[in-house]
Parts: C-alpha cells; sequence; structure tokens
C-alpha cells in the first residue's frame, strides 16, 4: 500500500530511497501506484452500483408496503360494512320475531 508520510513523500516512493533514484525505480513505483488505483476505483464503482441497486429495491419495497397498506385499509372498511350489514339483518330478524313473525 501506499501511504503518505505526512513530509509530501509516499512510503515506498524513489524520494524515500533518496535523490539517487532511478527512473526504473519511479516507472515501477508509478506502475504500482495506478494499479492499486485502478483496483481501489473499481472496487468504488462496484459499492456505487450495488448502493444504488439496494436504493431502488428499497424504494419499490416501501412502494409495494404503501399498496399493501392502502389495500388492508380497503379491505377492513369492506369487512366493517359487513359486519354493520349483518348486524342489522340480526337486529331485523329480532324485532320480525318480536312483532310475532317468525322467520
Amino acid at each position: 500500500r501506499v501511504h503518505s508520510s505526512g513530509d509530501g513523500r509516499d512510503r515506498g516512493s524513489p524520494l524515500r530511497e533518496g535523490a539517487g533514484a532511478s527512473r526504473e525505480g519511479w516507472t515501477t513505483w508509478l506502475d504500482e501506484v495506478e494499479a492499486k488505483w485502478v483496483r481501489a476505483n473499481r472496487a468504488h464503482n462496484l459499492l456505487q452500483a450495488k448502493h444504488a441497486t439496494v436504493t431502488k429495491e428499497l424504494k419499490a419495497s416501501k412502494r409495494r408496503e404503501a399498496t399493501l397498506e392502502e389495500a388492508h385499509a380497503v379491505g377492513s372498511a369492506e369487512v366493517q360494512r359487513a359486519e354493520t350489514m349483518l348486524h342489522a339483518s340480526r337486529q331485523r330478524a329480532v324485532d320480525l320475531t318480536v312483532e310475532g313473525e317468525d322467520l
């Protein structure tokens, strides 16, 4: 890994080796730094893509949840109406029975 030494020179760089560093030393070091950057950039891009996918899935999940909640509310209202109608029908049957009409 390339780490900053805090003095403007990176550990492992030809500057750390002294003023007599060769051109080949610099080329090798720069190639290593570039390869590390390419790997880090590739990993960063993969993480960004994964983040985008997870965010998209989360939004879709929230939409499905909202749809299910809406369907539940509609279903609950329908059940409430049916229970009200059932109660009214039972009450009417009781009223008719009390009045002497047998169902």
